[in-house]
């Protein structure tokens, strides 16, 4: 017997099995990103003794979690990913996407120079994202890659603050 198709259950399956599983995609990634995080959190406590929290004189804890975790995705992603990779496949020319990762990595983990061992775990955070980025946008668009990606970045600066 056959079970009934219905409108929901067809919306789910397209849900799960959007463009070869985003949702399983997104939650890989975001699993990678947060591993990274304590895997560098790990090496620092253990053997380095090194902060890696961003601080900045003269703000708030509070008030640099905010930018962290709403305005600090928007932008990054932004030129970081979007402008970033547009530059270096159209204007570039590069065809690799290996060499575009680790070029947007090396810039993304300059621009967070806190200290060299957050700006080691930043470049491969940076792998991590933008690999996210540009797996979404070849299977989808630049808007979908947009915005998944700022949601990505946003859930793992909200994890990294609170945890």
């Amino acid at each position: 017997m056959h079970k009934p198709v219905t409108a929901l259950s067809t919306l789910k399956k397209k849900i799960i099995n959007c463009n070869g599983g985003l949702i399983y995609t997104f939650a890989v990634f975001l699993l990678l990103a947060i591993s990274n995080g304590y895997f560098f959190s790990f090496l620092s406590d253990r053997f380095f003794h090194l902060n890696l929290n961003a601080e900045f004189p003269g703000i708030e804890k509070e008030q640099v979690a905010i930018l962290a975790i709403l305005a600090a995705p928007l932008i990054e992603t932004l030129i970081f990913q979007f402008f970033l990779y547009a530059f270096l496949t159209k204007t570039c020319k590069i065809k690799s996407a290996v060499l575009c990762v680790l070029i947007m990595s090396l810039i993304f983990s300059q621009v967070h120079w806190y200290n060299w061992l957050y700006v080691v775990a930043i470049f491969f955070g940076g792998i991590i994202l933008n690999s996210f980025y540009i797996i979404i946008y070849k299977r989808n668009n630049f808007i979908v890659a947009f915005c998944l990606t700022v949601l990505f970045h946003t859930l793992y600066n909200l994890y990294a603050t609170f945890f």
